[in-house]
């Protein structure tokens, strides 16, 4: 389980589009069966990579994708404040959220921007530099 307290439907939602995004790529590609995928998590989804591969083990049935070894690189959370220019990583943001801002925040990144201010200033205008979403890096296949 993730450290939002989710019951892991939100991973089954993020693998099934990643399923679908691998396949279609596969399948653009002529690959017959696919061996690994790489995929990247932005630490602000707070995603519980054991839920995902499980989703993506059980999704991936009776298709090309079958079999593959899922890899994830977590991409760290990092902002910078308009105001003041000052940078900071998750592990400070974290102290400021309780479990219902962490659960919204895996749900919705954004939302972040409602439960924390700057570190050094205490400005709520800053931008998030990386660590959201999740993509696909890299898949390896058999053609």
């Amino acid at each position: 389980m993730s450290s939002s307290g989710s019951d892991g439907m939100h991973e089954w939602a993020l693998a099934r589009a990643v399923l679908l995004s691998v396949l279609r790529a596969a399948g653009d590609a002529g690959a017959s069966r696919l061996k690994s995928v790489e995929v990247a998590v932005g630490e602000l989804q707070d995603l519980d990579e054991e839920a995902m591969r499980l989703a993506l083990d059980e999704l991936s049935r009776n298709t090309p994708a079958e079999g593959a070894s899922w890899e994830f690189r977590r991409i760290g959370a990092r902002f910078r404040c308009r105001a003041c220019g000052a940078e900071w990583g998750m592990g400070r943001a974290k102290k400021l959220l309780g479990s219902d801002e962490a659960e919204a925040v895996h749900f919705l990144p954004e939302a972040v921007h409602a439960f924390i201010r700057c570190s050094a200033c205490g400005s709520p205008d800053f931008e998030i530099l990386e660590g959201r979403g999740v993509w696909v890096e890299r898949i390896k296949a058999l053609r």
